[in-house]
């Protein structure tokens, strides 16, 4: 039975132009239900590419990142530094005493050290040639490695050099013989503390790293650098503290090419006139008027 015989036994005084109308609604409601499933069809298949989309895109990432963590070794277990030399303050003083003299200033001492801790390939190369492996190769007790830091350490100290020698040690000495001996001195010290990649049976222990220096980083602290009162009528007033203790700030400070954290910064402060000096400005009160003003 089609649509229309229905629709004339449902009402047979119907005129054909209100049939025709009836026809018409009826179709498009028709059409229009289609045409709206037909696009809830495309926009679900549209949320399903768009899921299917990021599921492979995370799953890409993730399959990645796996292979990554596979062929990349952990950087937490790889060593970077070697410590500061673990050496006692009397160990260090004779083995300075043994190898120069008592007489060497503080300054000489420090630089013949940090020479020797912030060279750390130099001394691989040297001590290796003390321990020939391989046929052909020479044992060389004093390499030239270590004695071309020999000199650029004698040319560094200038004057300070003959405190590198005990009393007329190198009065008599030509350059190349002076050089040589001061880098047996280097040879001892740099053993006696203990850098070297060789122990005390000469088994080798693995390649010298860079010396770490976090062991003897300075402390700093931000202060004023006015010395006193700079006002007419409490100058040379000195200065006193004026932040509590559980009060005083901490920053970042960055100095040079070098970043140092939790730095205390310090506020001085005249008692006589109140007035408050810090590292970048200073604070008082204005008498000139009857309200004190801050400035």
């Amino acid at each position: 039975m089609n649509q229309k015989t229905c629709l004339k036994g449902r009402n047979q005084s119907l005129s054909r132009s209100q049939l025709s109308k009836f026809l018409y609604i009826d179709l498009f409601q028709h059409v229009n239900c289609k045409c709206s499933s037909f696009w809830f069809m495309i926009s679900c298949m549209d949320q399903i590419c768009v899921l299917a989309f990021s599921f492979l895109s995370q799953f890409w990432t993730i399959l990645w990142l796996l292979i990554w963590f596979q062929i990349v070794p952990p950087v937490s277990t790889i060593s970077t530094e070697n410590t500061f030399p673990e050496i006692s303050f009397n160990a260090f003083y004779q083995v300075i005493d043994a190898t120069f003299g008592s007489d060497i200033s503080l300054a000489t001492v420090l630089t013949i050290l940090f020479t020797l801790t912030e060279n750390p390939d130099l001394l691989n190369l040297h001590f290796r040639q003390q321990h020939p492996e391989h046929k052909g190769e020479n044992k060389s007790q004093t390499s030239g490695w270590m004695i071309a830091l020999a000199k650029a350490l004698i040319e560094q100290l200038g004057q300070r050099k003959d405190s590198l020698h005990y009393d007329g040690e190198g009065v008599d000495l030509n350059s190349q013989e002076e050089a040589k001996l001061i880098a047996t001195k280097l040879n001892d010290l740099a053993i006696d503390i203990n850098l070297t990649p060789y122990d005390d049976k000469n088994g080798y222990r693995g390649k010298l790293l860079p010396v770490s220096l976090k062991t003897i980083q300075p402390v700093h602290i931000i202060c004023p650098s006015s010395l006193v009162c700079g006002t007419v009528t409490c100058h040379p007033r000195s200065l006193v503290q004026a932040i509590w203790q559980c009060d005083i700030p901490l920053v970042t400070l960055i100095k040079g090419h070098k970043i140092y954290k939790n730095v205390s910064v310090l506020t001085g402060k005249c008692p006589e006139c109140n007035t408050f000096y810090s590292a970048d400005h200073e604070h008082f009160f204005d008498n000139s008027q009857e309200a004190q003003q801050p400035k």
